[in-house]
């Protein structure tokens, strides 16, 4: 990976397996978020991706413990989540997952639990995790 002094960055690899006398894959930027200073759009870890059905951008970020939305054009809208073990809270971001009917549901691997929120980032159900051992 490089970056060029146009700011693009150039990712390759030459292990990439290809098909004879096809081309490369080409990767195409369609959306930067973040920033190395900024607030809200600063990353610590970022986990997980997910996306709503209006394009909203949600972004678990591991090490802050919380997700953070984007607008489809990537502005910062809001975040939600922080470390702790009450509603909410995580002690291990692990992943989140968008699904109908506009929930955002997102694992604690620590805690062994699921939480579901709304677009909004309110809790709207917790679920544990069971293990199947016996």
């Amino acid at each position: 990976m490089d970056t060029l002094a146009s700011g693009r960055v150039v990712v390759s690899s030459p292990d990439v397996p290809t098909l004879p006398g096809q081309p490369l894959p080409t990767l195409v930027e369609e959306l930067r978020i973040g920033s190395l200073n900024g607030t809200c759009d600063a990353f610590g870890q970022v986990f997980s991706l997910a996306a709503d059905d209006d394009g909203q951008i949600y972004v678990a970020d591991f090490r802050a413990n919380e997700i953070r939305v984007f607008s489809a054009e990537g502005e910062c809208l809001h975040t939600f989540g922080r470390s702790g073990e009450g509603p909410g809270e995580f002690t291990m971001l692990a992943g989140i997952l968008w699904r109908p009917p506009g929930l955002l549901w997102a694992i604690d691997a620590i805690q062994g639990r699921f939480t579901v929120f709304d677009s909004l980032g309110t809790v709207v159900a917790t679920h544990r995790i069971v293990s199947a051992r016996s």
